[in-house]
């Protein structure tokens, strides 16, 4: 993993070239991890010989269609001969959105009460494929299985805004996408001369975040967001 790095001064200005910084990353666990769960006999469905797995429900954000996810799906079972998978959701424009009722007034947000999910035809399980929707469910065949892990890894989920004026007291900052747990937030702040001040930030939910701007005596004064961006899924 790589940065360039730049300096600023005690007024605000940065350093002409950047400094390229190399970080050696090894071991990570994967962070998005939105299912992981294991499966054993007990939880087996069986039908013509082959072993269905309980329908797994990623959240209800994935319904925003809006926000499309790519997920990750992970099936470890080293007695599988062939495994398949479909997820919820009907094929459009390259990815996948809730298919509506007739009812023009079927929205996004109350389609649950309305409308099922709609599932894709089944699909070869090879080389951890992606998808999106909000609802996955596995078949396979193996005359010896006992244990089915299932994983389902999401991408990062990014949002950025910038250029907010910052009273001297706590603001709330509402973001641009959905996401499904608090992100983190990493701002970039100047006070009211333009010099790089410390924050605090706090109140952090799905959709908005406080910050207060400190000087260097923790004090909260008036500045400007340069910029934020959140980062979580």
């Amino acid at each position: 993993m790589s940065y360039l790095v730049k300096a600023i001064d005690n007024v605000g200005n940065y350093s002409e070239h950047a400094a390229r910084f190399v970080l050696d990353v090894t071991g990570v666990t994967p962070k998005n991890i939105i299912i992981e769960q294991t499966f054993t006999e007990d939880d087996f469905t069986v039908e013509n010989d082959e072993i269905i797995l309980p329908v797994m429900d990623m959240g209800v954000n994935f319904q925003d269609f809006r926000v499309p996810k790519e997920t990750r799906l992970i099936v470890d079972c080293s007695d599988a001969t062939e495994i398949q998978y479909r997820h919820a959701f009907s094929e459009f424009n390259g990815w996948d959105y809730l298919e509506f009722a007739d009812d023009d007034e079927t929205t996004g947000d109350n389609w649950e009460d309305e409308v099922p999910p709609v599932w894709s035809d089944w699909k070869s399980y090879t080389q951890e494929p992606e998808f999106c929707g909000q609802y996955v469910q596995v078949k396979l065949k193996g005359e010896n299985t006992s244990e089915v892990k299932v994983t389902a890894d999401i991408d990062d989920v990014e949002d950025f805004v910038s250029n907010i004026d910052i009273p001297a007291e706590a603001t709330t900052v509402t973001l641009n996408k959905n996401f499904t747990i608090a992100p983190v937030i990493i701002p970039t702040t100047v006070d009211a001369t333009g010099k790089v001040c410390s924050w605090r930030v706090s109140s952090v939910d799905l959709r908005c975040f406080d910050i207060e701007l400190l000087d260097n005596e923790d004090n909260i004064i008036a500045g400007k967001l340069l910029s934020a961006t959140a980062r979580g899924y």
